[in-house]
C-alpha cells in the first residue's frame, strides 16, 4: 500500500518527512535542539503540541549545527564547542575555519551551496531531481530506473558503471538541459566518487506515470540508494556510514522508516560483516540491487548519498587541515551510532583504567611478543586489561560494546583501530606500530577528537624478516619497556581528562550526608 507523504521544502532541498510519531526522533538527547533548529517545520509542530516531549526546548532554539542558512560557524554552532586548535597556528581563527569547511559541518554547507535543480515538477505527481557538484549527492521524487542491463548472472563484476544507459533513468518534469550539461561537463564518475555514471543519462519522459503500468516495482516509502566500499574492512565500510550520516544532515531527516538499496553490481550478494550497523539507519531489511535484474523500478522519494571515496571526502580522501582537531561532525556521528545501537557505558571503574588490547587474527602485522606485553600490562595495578580478538564468532554489536567500555584502546596498524568511533570521548588510542603508514589512524583520531599515541622510536621495533619491501606484510617484535612507557603516558592523559573525571565523579562520588 502506498503512503501519502507531505513533502516539506526547506534548506534548498526536499527532505524525507518523519512518518508515524512526529516527535520520536531517536536521537542523542544533546542533538535534539540542533535537529529542531534544522527543521523549523517540526519545531513549530512541537511548540503547538503540549504533549511534545521537547515543547519547552522548542520555545527558544538558538543553537545550530552551523551549516544552516541562518546560522554561521559562530558561538551558537555545535562545532564551535568541539574544535580545538593549537596555539602554534599562525592564525588560529583562519585554521579553525579551514578545519570546519574541510573536515566538519562546513562540508555540508559546501554541498548545499552547489545543489542544482535539474528537473522541476509542473503538475502534481511530476518528477524532480536535485544534485550537487559532480552528482556527488542527489535527491529525487517520482523517478524510475530501468535495470534491463544489469544481467548480474552474466556480468556480475564489482564496481560496474555500465548498467544505466540512455533511456534507463528519468521522469515526467520540466528538464533544465543547460544546467544539466553544465553540471555534467566537469563531473567525475568514479564508481565510489559520484552518481555521474548513472545520472548523466537522466531524461524527461512526458508520458511516464508512476504506476503498475510503467513500473515493475514501486517504492512508496522514502528510499536510500547507496553504493558501498568493502564490507569486510571496517575502515573502508565506515566511510560509507559517515558519508551517509553527512547526507542525512544535508537531507534533513534521520528517520529509520526508510528502505535502503545496496547498489552493488557483484554477482554475489554484498558481504557485510558489520551489517548490524545499519540498524542506526533503518528498521527494515536491506535490499540488494540484483533483486531488480531486468526490472523497471520506480521511486516516489529517493536519496543518493555522498559516497565513500568522494574527492576530498570524509574521511578517505581528506587532506587533513593543520593545527586543529575534533570535528563536530565526526563526534556527532560517533554519538549518533552509540545512541542508535544502544551501547551502554558501564564505566569508568573506581580505581582502574580499562585497557583493550586488540589482537589481529590475520597472517601479517602480528606482534610476536604479545604475551610479554600483556603480562606487563596485567601486572600494573592501575589497569584492567582485556585481550580482544574481534572475529566473526563475536557479534559485531558485542564488539562495539566492548570498545565503548574502554579507556585505552591499543592495537597495531589495521582496520580494527576504526573502533575508535565507539570509544568514549575521554579515551586514548595507541597505535602500537604504524607499519609505514603513520598518518592514517592518527588523522582519524584527530577527526574524532581523541588523544592519539603512536610508536616513536624505530630502533625499538624489530621486523620478523629482513629486507621487507612493505612493512604491512610482515610481523614485529616491540620493545616492551617502550610499550609500557607510552601506555603510562596514555594513562596520565585519561586520569587527568576532564570528561573522564566528570564521568567518574557521577558514578563513584558518595552523596554528601544531609544535616
Amino acid at each position: 500500500m502506498g503512503v501519502n507523504l507531505n513533502f516539506v521544502i526547506f534548506f534548498a532541498a526536499v527532505v524525507f518527512v518523519n512518518c508515524g510519531n512526529d516527535f520520536d526522533f531517536n536521537l542523542p538527547a544533546q542533538h535534539v535542539k540542533y535537529f529542531l533548529f534544522r527543521r523549523p517545520d517540526i519545531a513549530e509542530k512541537c511548540r503547538a503540541d503540549k504533549n511534545c516531549p521537547y515543547n519547552l526546548m522548542a520555545q527558544n532554539l538558538d543553537e545550530c549545527w552551523g551549516y544552516e542558512p541562518n546560522c554561521n560557524f559562530g558561538k551558537r554552532s555545535y562545532s564551535r564547542k568541539t574544535i580545538k586548535c593549537s596555539k602554534k597556528a599562525p592564525d588560529i581563527e583562519k585554521s579553525r575555519n579551514a578545519f570546519y569547511y574541510n573536515a566538519d559541518f562546513g562540508l555540508i554547507k559546501k554541498q548545499n551551496a552547489s545543489l542544482v535543480e535539474l528537473c522541476s515538477p509542473v503538475n502534481l505527481g511530476d518528477a524532480s531531481l536535485r544534485c550537487s557538484e559532480s552528482f556527488e549527492y542527489c535527491y529525487a521524487k517520482n523517478i524510475f530506473f530501468n535495470f534491463a542491463n544489469l544481467k548480474h548472472d552474466k556480468n556480475g563484476k564489482k564496481y560496474r558503471s555500465d548498467i544505466i544507459g540512455k533511456g534507463d533513468v528519468g521522469g515526467r518534469c520540466k528538464f533544465h538541459e543547460r544546467k544539466f550539461k553544465n553540471l555534467a561537463l566537469d563531473a567525475y564518475d568514479g564508481y565510489l566518487q559520484s552518481w555521474a555514471a548513472e545520472m548523466k543519462y537522466f531524461q524527461r519522459f512526458p508520458s511516464f506515470q508512476l504506476n503498475d503500468s510503467y513500473c515493475d516495482v514501486i517504492f512508496d516509502q522514502p528510499t536510500i540508494v547507496i553504493k558501498l566500499d568493502a564490507g569486510i574492512n571496517m575502515y573502508h565500510h565506515f566511510c560509507d556510514f559517515i558519508n551517509l550520516y553527512l547526507s542525512q544532515h544535508l537531507n534533513g531527516s534521520f528517520h529509520q522508516d526508510v528502505d535502503i538499496i545496496l547498489w552493488d553490481t557483484d554477482a554475489s550478494p554484498y558481504f557485510d560483516i558489520f551489517r548490524e550497523t545499519w540498524l542506526a539507519f533503518t528498521t527494515k531489511p536491506l535490499i540488494d540491487l540484483q533483486d531488480f535484474d531486468g526490472k523497471r523500478v520506480c521511486f516516489r522519494e529517493a536519496m543518493f548519498p555522498v559516497l565513500a571515496r568522494k574527492v576530498f571526502g570524509l574521511y578517505y580522501n581528506m587532506p587533513m587541515p593543520d593545527y586543529c582537531r575534533a570535528s563536530g561532525l565526526v563526534q556527532a556521528f560517533s554519538h549518533h551510532l552509540i545512541h542508535r545501537l544502544q551501547l551502554k557505558q558501564n564505566g569508568p571503574l573506581r580505581e582502574k583504567l580499562r585497557v583493550t588490547y586488540l589482537v589481529r587474527s590475520s597472517q601479517y602485522r602480528i606482534i610476536m611478543n604479545t604475551n610479554e606485553i600483556v603480562k606487563r600490562l596485567k601486572a600494573d595495578p592501575q589497569f584492567s586489561v582485556t585481550v580482544a580478538k574481534y572475529t566473526l564468532a563475536i557479534p559485531v554489536l558485542e564488539q562495539y560494546q566492548m570498545s565503548h567500555n574502554t579507556d585505552i584502546f591499543m592495537s597495531i596498524h589495521g582496520a580494527g583501530l576504526t573502533h575508535m568511533f565507539f570509544l568514549p570521548d575521554w579515551a586514548v588510542v595507541f597505535e602500537l606500530y604504524h607499519c609505514g603508514d603513520p598518518e592514517c589512524y592518527r588523522d582519524l583520531a584527530t577527526l574524532r577528537g581523541l588523544k592519539f599515541f603512536g610508536w616513536e622510536d624505530e630502533t625499538k621495533v624489530q621486523y620478523q624478516e629482513k629486507d621487507v619491501k612493505n612493512p604491512k606484510f610482515t610481523n614485529f617484535y616491540l620493545d616492551a619497556d617502550e610499550v609500557m612507557r607510552i601506555v603510562h603516558l596514555a594513562a596520565e592523559h585519561v586520569w587527568s581528562n576532564k570528561l573522564f573525571r566528570q564521568a567518574h565523579a557521577r558514578l563513584h562520588s558518595k552523596p554528601k550526608p544531609e544535616l
